[in-house]
């Protein structure tokens, strides 16, 4: 009967498993590289992926990669050109994908992106722009959980061209908060302290279909009582549900007194909303001015 160590390696040679790795150690590089500039904190992110993959050192396409990411520690440096070879080796064993839909090959890219951002719990304008443009045509992810979220934080966060202090407490905590609900190594210090704002609990600039469509309403509106963004969805051939049930496509919520929850506390309705999200549930989270903003 074959070790344990010849089954890992068997299983960790299963192309799904290869893919999901490349596109993590893709995501990585991308993340850390982002503002121009590689420290020691940053570099304990590729250590802690060497040391995972480290017995498959003699497999391929490991024996291409492992010596390019040692070589990037031991000079704790990532040139343009070192980092353009690396991305490229990872492209050559993820295009064209036969394992993973775009969607998901996509996610896990994303998921690296936010662990090498938030590996020195620092983060600059200068990486929530790189990340804007690498969100920039990824159309295809909007539904999805946490690309709505993460989409949703930067633009909010970019919109005065500053990141001030809630602001980037408010990144750390959610960046931490999707790593760890992942299993990635919790990065940063995760806060309950911190005051939200729009972004990152709404989607952005999201499409709105309200015929045949279920949705849900929180918070306390400021255009008007609840009862009148109900019938609106009435009249145009939705349904109001009291709830966050399974089949909800919208939870839409109150623009007057969000700003008094804490980060971690919405509200009952949105923390089951962003848990059915993570569970993998297209719902979409609306601020009520894009609700109002569909309507006409």
């Amino acid at each position: 009967m074959a070790d344990d160590g010849d089954a890992r390696i068997r299983l960790f040679n299963t192309p799904r498993r290869l893919e999901k790795t490349m596109h993590t150690l893709e995501g990585i590089l991308r993340g850390i590289t982002m503002d121009g500039r590689v420290d020691d904190q940053e570099l304990i992110v590729l250590a802690d992926w060497l040391g995972e993959h480290s017995e498959f050192r003699n497999k391929h396409p490991f024996t291409e990669i492992i010596p390019r990411i040692e070589r990037i520690i031991a000079e704790e440096i990532v040139d343009e050109e070192e980092r353009a070879d690396c991305l490229w080796l990872c492209s050559q064993f993820t295009t064209g994908s036969q394992h993973f839909d775009p969607i998901t090959s996509d996610l896990q890219v994303l998921h690296g992106i936010m662990g090498g951002i938030a590996a020195d719990s620092r983060i600059s304008v200068a990486e929530l722009r790189s990340l804007s443009e690498w969100i920039e045509g990824k159309e295809h992810l909007y539904g999805c959980w946490p690309f709505d979220e993460v989409s949703s934080l930067v633009t909010g966060v970019l919109s005065d061209g500053r990141i001030d202090a809630n602001e980037h407490e408010t990144l750390l905590h959610f960046f931490a908060d999707v790593l760890a609900f992942l299993n990635h190594k919790s990065l940063g210090k995760a806060t309950t302290d911190v005051t939200p704002f729009r972004s990152g609990i709404c989607a952005v600039q999201p499409q709105i279909v309200i015929s045949e469509r279920r949705f849900c309403f929180t918070g306390t509106p400021r255009k008007g009582p609840k009862r009148l963004l109900q019938e609106a969805v009435v009249s145009r051939n939705g349904i109001v549900e009291k709830n966050v049930v399974n089949a909800l496509d919208y939870l839409i919520i109150g623009a007057e007194g969000n700003e008094c929850w804490a980060y971690s506390a919405y509200g009952r309705k949105v923390e089951t909303a962003i848990e059915r999200r993570k569970a993998g549930s297209k719902l979409l989270i609306v601020h009520e001015f894009d609700f109002w903003e569909a309507l006409q």
